[in-house]
């Protein structure tokens, strides 16, 4: 008969024996797993090859040095003063540092939009296309969203970008049927983009629309703008003349008159774009003038080819010997000159009232343009390639 403490014994009996035999099978285990850990030990403890650290890249640019609050106050301070002050090039200095390193910054979420639209005053519109983007993601349908959104559509007309820009237009239209000043914005900037796509019947109609829009109290900028957007639209239509094709004397003599008479129809709207007074826009809407009357000048000396000679009673058509054109082209461009000199000559006396009623800011472009249509009609300089 088992007592109690017979099976204790024989439980710690059995219990012993269990962990005699599981160490015995570990210490089998560590014997044959030796060799194979001893050469992995070897293996690693090979001296490996360091691969060359790739030099740590200085930092430079907007982002480059410490950070301080103090930093931040200057940047911000010393950028915004800049863009009130319209001294662009100046603020994109300190606003680029600012966006780069202090995202933080009360004034952070604006700077992008100074940043922007200072770009895009300094020509470089495809730098300001980000800035502008991240802004607008930012503050969604805001008023002055709406403006960094016409901003981004003002970057993408300088780019030639003329499809986006219109699409860019329509969704804007959207939100501002009940802003005068951004919906009249809105819609010049349709009609330079639908211009740029030569779609001008279309251009023409979104114009008039615009026109409505502009009150006296709107930017000068706004009103100059729509001037010279109708500025272009009338030399788009003055230089489809001479048409194609072969004209004889009379034709062609009659379509450069009506070029002619179309370009002082430009001269009138010319004066509006001036009276506005926005000189940057004025100077560069008189450009596109000034090379148009050079273009007219130059048609006037280097007419189209001359049609056929037509011989005998069934008018039998007859080509004309390289001789006869050159004598043709020769006698024609005397004619067609004097033509277009009186014309230019008329354009000339046309400005000579203007200068009184005229701001200061842009009465010296009209000096420059008088000087020019009267050195095309004396002949002084040569008009340029149309």
């Amino acid at each position: 008969m088992f007592t109690p403490l017979r099976i204790s014994f024989m439980w710690r009996s059995h219990w012993t024996l269990r962990l005699a035999k599981t160490l015995s099978i570990l210490v089998a285990v560590l014997a044959f797993s030796a060799p194979s850990m001893a050469v992995r030990k070897t293996r690693l403890s090979k001296p490996q090859a360091t691969p060359s650290a790739s030099p740590t890249p200085s930092l430079s640019g907007p982002a480059a040095g410490p950070a301080s609050d103090e930093e931040a106050r200057i940047l911000w301070v010393d950028g915004k003063k800049a863009m009130d002050e319209g001294r662009y090039d100046q603020a994109i200095v300190p606003l680029e540092r600012l966006v780069a390193r202090y995202p933080g910054y009360p004034g952070f979420i604006e700077s992008r939009l100074l940043l922007g639209k200072a770009l895009l005053q300094q020509g470089r519109p495809k730098d300001a296309q980000p800035y502008l983007k991240d802004y607008i993601q930012d503050q969604g349908t805001s008023a002055e969203a709406i403006r960094a959104r016409l901003l981004l559509i003002r970057t993408r007309l300088a780019l030639g970008e003329y499809n986006e820009a219109l699409l860019g237009a329509i969704e804007v239209s959207r939100w501002v049927n009940n802003k005068p000043e951004l919906l009249a914005e809105t819609l010049l900037l349709k009609a330079r983009a639908q211009i740029g796509l030569k779609q001008d019947m279309r251009a023409e109609s979104t114009l008039d629309s615009a026109k409505k829009t502009l009150t006296d109290q709107m930017p000068a900028s706004l009103r100059t703008e729509a001037f010279a957007a109708g500025l272009k639209l009338k030399l788009l239509a003055c230089a489809k003349f001479p048409s194609a094709g072969p004209l004889d004397e009379s034709q062609i003599r009659d379509q450069l008159d009506r070029r002619g008479t179309c370009l002082l129809q430009s001269l009138l709207i010319h004066r509006q774009a001036l009276a506005a007074g926005d000189m940057a826009l004025a100077r560069l809407a008189q450009s596109e003038l000034t090379q148009a009357a050079r273009n007219y000048s130059h048609t006037c000396s280097n007419p189209p080819p001359p049609p056929p000679i037509t011989i005998g009673p069934d008018k039998t058509r007859k080509t004309r010997t390289a001789q006869q054109v050159k004598t043709y082209n020769r006698e024609m461009s005397v004619v067609l000159e004097q033509d277009c000199r009186a014309k230019l000559k008329q354009g000339y006396d046309l400005t000579q009232g203007w200068k009184e009623s005229l701001p200061t800011s842009t009465a010296p472009l009209l000096t420059e343009l008088s000087t020019e249509l009267l050195a095309l009609s004396n002949g002084e300089i040569s008009g340029g390639a149309p």
